[in-house]
């Protein structure tokens, strides 16, 4: 009973913390189709560790977004500090 509370707890350890994931919108790596259903999957999974998460596609960005669109990247880190700022 102690062990399945335990597993609970850690589980929902970042259910109010904020996440934003930021995915690539072109996957035109040479990489196997169902690598990137895995790796879509774990983007979602990771979205769905907090209440407060988003997934957010970044427009022309593919493996590298800090390259491809930085400028997303800033935003997104802005608008987290601001959210979090409003408390």
């Amino acid at each position: 009973m102690q062990l399945r509370l335990e597993k609970q707890e850690k589980k929902d350890a970042l259910r109010n913390i904020p996440i934003t994931v930021l995915s690539a919108e072109n996957t035109d790596l040479k990489v196997p189709g169902p690598i990137l259903v895995g790796w879509a999957q774990l983007q979602k999974d990771i979205s769905a560790l907090s209440d407060k998460s988003k997934q957010i596609t970044v427009k022309g960005a593919g493996h590298m977004i800090q390259d491809d669109n930085p400028q997303a990247i800033i935003d997104e880190i802005k608008e987290m500090i601001s959210t979090i700022s409003e408390k």
